[in-house]
């Protein structure tokens, strides 16, 4: 037989095949986040709170790096990528998870938001992101007096 004429397709990525980091409060996908509550901090105090990445994609997640938390209220604990406490590396594996530890800490009694973005590769797709919003309140600290009569 002798081919006349050909016909290429060119199609999207395929996201089926895609690694793909979550948010959760666990673990395991069943905590998983969409958003994130600080709650309230005391004004120049903070509060610190794991969270976990699970790679729920059928590809591993490579070149993990966060794209957002820099001289913010929100931060790795320590400064860094994955906070000072978090077990996170580079690369996550199909189904695996791991732990970030992130910071919330406030100058003033105001209401803070902001995003957390973590950059990764796949073999697949190339580039992709996962972001959480989060948020916290400020709240005035608590004071204490003491005295020794009426």
């Amino acid at each position: 037989p002798l081919l006349t004429s050909c016909v290429a397709s060119v199609t999207e990525p395929n996201e089926a095949v895609s690694a793909r980091i979550i948010f959760s409060t666990t673990s395991s996908v069943i905590q998983r986040v969409d958003s994130f509550d600080f709650g309230v901090a005391a004004v120049g105090g903070y509060y610190d709170v794991d969270l976990y990445l699970v790679n729920i994609g059928p590809t591993e997640a490579r070149t993990i790096v966060d794209k957002s938390l820099s001289a913010q209220s929100f931060i790795f604990k320590g400064g860094s990528y994955p906070g000072t406490g978090g077990d996170c590396g580079s690369i996550l594996g199909i189904n695996q998870s791991c732990k970030i530890v992130l910071r919330f800490s406030a100058a003033s009694t105001a209401t803070y938001e902001g995003v957390i973005t973590l950059g990764y590769d796949d073999i697949a797709n190339g580039a992709k992101e996962s972001s959480l919003p989060v948020k916290g309140k400020g709240g005035t600290p608590a004071s204490l007096a003491i005295s020794d009569g009426p």
